[in-house]
């Protein structure tokens, strides 16, 4: 069974240029005056395959995928990378407008029941207590329409400041050069609490125009503070270009109120190198090497890469009789 996921791209082009300031020359180009936004897209989009996880608690699947934009009309050559995040539903079908609360900070007591209390605050009228056949009735309509598209900004942006709106595009903040600028090859994994608690954390590499290498980051969807976390290797050099690690969670790694915990990566397949990063500074500490099987250079296996994040197995294996 498969199925394609289907975005708007043209939405989330519109979205960009209309919303965020800092992105929008960036998606832009002066050759593309005279084009329909089919033919733009066509020409300059790109969009790679998604990772995803099931969120029990909000009954839908997260989806992160990579959407390039490419000035030079291919998708090996990308100006500005982003990462495009969708929710589904459990026969994949696009929730568009799903919400979902930020764990790390007070929540008002009822949003749903504060949002409308702010239609009304951003001078939105309530037309329905009025007679449709009425003259008051037309201009409360035509009142709204006029005030419509300012009002949902402004609601959006304060909305923004409680709760994540899917489908969106991470805010990733990211220096901007000429090319390869921005997050790339993005995976989703789930951290579950002890109480029940799941809390999504998106891996991606992303080049650092400062230190002039590529990093791996982690990247708290559900969180208003400290979203971002930079990962490092104690006691080792950075390569010109960190990627490909598969995250996974350890089940019996501890963790403490006042702390994120750890990820666990395997940063080489072979020889196995696997190691254990803090969701707080992002330091992480080789906690396994090959070497210490003293294996032999013929049993090692060759050629294994990729990132895609483990899922953890039951602790007992359901069998078929017979």
């Amino acid at each position: 069974w498969s199925k394609v996921l289907d975005d708007d791209l043209i939405q989330l082009k519109n979205d960009i240029i209309e919303n965020w300031p800092r992105l929008a020359p960036e998606v832009q180009d002066e050759s593309e005056k005279d084009w329909s936004d089919e033919k733009i897209l066509k020409e300059n989009w790109f969009r790679f395959g998604g990772s995803s996880v099931w969120l029990e608690k909000e009954q839908c699947y997260l989806m992160v995928s990579r959407v390039i934009y490419s000035r030079k009309h291919w998708k090996s050559y990308a100006h500005i990378s982003l990462l495009r995040v969708q929710a589904f539903d459990k026969e994949w079908n696009e929730i568009k407008g799903k919400r979902i609360a930020y764990s790390d900070i007070l929540q008002p007591e009822n949003l749903d029941k504060e949002l409308e209390k702010l239609d009304e605050h951003l001078g939105l009228l309530d037309c329905e207590v009025l007679d449709p056949e009425g003259s008051e009735y037309s201009s409360c309509v035509t009142k709204n329409n006029e005030r419509y598209l300012e009002a949902q900004k402004r609601k959006k942006k304060i909305v923004s400041q409680y709760a994540i709106t899917f489908p969106t595009i991470l805010d990733v903040d990211f220096e901007i050069q000429e090319q390869w600028s921005g997050p790339e090859d993005p995976r989703i994994i789930l951290k579950r609490g002890e109480d029940g608690t799941e809390d999504p954390v998106i891996l991606f590499n992303m080049n650092d125009a400062s230190e002039g290498k590529r990093f791996m980051y982690g990247y708290f969807p559900h969180k208003k503070i400290d979203r971002l976390v930079k990962f490092r290797i104690r006691g080792r050099e950075t390569k010109s270009k960190e990627k490909n690690w598969t995250p996974f969670f350890h089940r019996n790694t501890e963790t403490h109120i006042i702390t994120r915990g750890f990820i666990h990566f395997v940063y080489n397949h072979s020889p196995l190198e696997i190691l254990k990063c803090s969701l707080n500074d992002g330091f992480c500490d080789v906690v396994f090497e090959a070497k210490t099987l003293e294996i032999s250079d013929g049993s090692k296996v060759a050629g294994i890469r990729g990132g895609t994040q483990y899922v953890p197995l039951p602790d007992i294996l359901p069998t078929v009789e017979g």
